[in-house]
């Protein structure tokens, strides 16, 4: 069953969703939690937050966490997901920087960029195991995770 929640702040929102995903991660009963993230802006509140609460609840140390999408950009672009990302959940030592398996973006080597997201992961959070939750923000158009609403997807040219 799937809850719908309706927050009147920001604040609300943002406990809403650490309680939210501090309750599914406990249901895992799992030593490792695998999360994935999105990028965009409107998940980075939330990131900030996860990693103060984590902290607060002593599971730093189970979270890993893995890139949903990126930009086919220099990590250290103001708009890569990557460093947006790192900014928000490792910039203040409250999580393991160790523990963020981003995706590693060279331009227009799809193949190279692919592997290397698993590269550096640990064998044991290797696909096919599933990924435990996945945190997906919204942009004002509707789209998310790098699928635009109007995108003719039979056409290949506008998809890069």
């Amino acid at each position: 069953m799937t809850d719908i929640f309706c927050c009147q702040t920001s604040k609300e929102f943002l406990d809403t969703a650490c309680r939210e995903f501090f309750y599914f991660a406990n249901l895992r009963s799992k030593k490792e939690i695998l999360v994935s993230l999105s990028g965009g802006r409107t998940p980075f509140p939330f990131y900030k937050e996860l990693a103060i609460r984590a902290t607060e609840m002593n599971m730093t140390k189970h979270l890993f966490f893995i890139q949903t999408d990126e930009r086919n950009i220099s990590s250290d672009s103001e708009r890569s997901n990557q460093r947006a990302i790192f900014e928000a959940l490792f910039n203040h030592n409250r999580l393991s920087a160790n523990h963020f398996f981003p995706i590693i973006s060279k331009k227009n080597d799809y193949e190279t960029c692919f592997d290397n997201c698993f590269k550096n992961l640990p064998r044991h959070l290797f696909p096919p195991r599933p990924i435990d939750i996945a945190i997906m923000g919204m942009g004002n158009d509707g789209h998310t995770a790098s699928l635009f609403p109007d995108t003719d997807w039979k056409n290949s040219e506008s998809l890069t």
